[in-house]
């Protein structure tokens, strides 16, 4: 094995540590989908925007799809804790730290 190959978990294929898939079987390589993030398609002013006017009604969560934390974040608006949960998105958000339900970060 050279510096630049890795073997395939799957079907043992030698193949370029660079590749996203290896090429005998299709499986995604770990090295690449473990140290590589992607960026989301949802866009990071849009869910600033949604967050800063919509905060209460959790509409910048179910943006990026994370219904769960939306709707839990809605119920603790009705305890008061939540305005500060929106507070902290608006500067996760703001920071670029925000990600959607699938751990990418948003893009401006």
């Amino acid at each position: 094995m050279t510096n630049n190959n890795i073997f395939c978990s799957n079907c043992a294929y030698e193949f370029c540590k660079d590749a996203t898939l290896c090429p005998k079987c299709g499986k995604e390589n770990p090295y690449i989908t473990k140290y590589v993030r992607h960026l989301s398609k949802k866009k990071c002013i849009v869910a600033f925007l949604l967050c800063l006017f919509f905060g209460s009604f959790s509409m910048h969560r179910f943006y990026v799809g994370k219904i769960g934390s939306a709707l839990m974040q809605i119920l603790s608006c009705l305890l008061v804790i939540g305005y500060l949960w929106i507070l902290i998105d608006i500067f996760l958000i703001a920071l670029e730290k925000f990600e959607d339900d699938d751990g990418n970060k948003l893009k401006w």
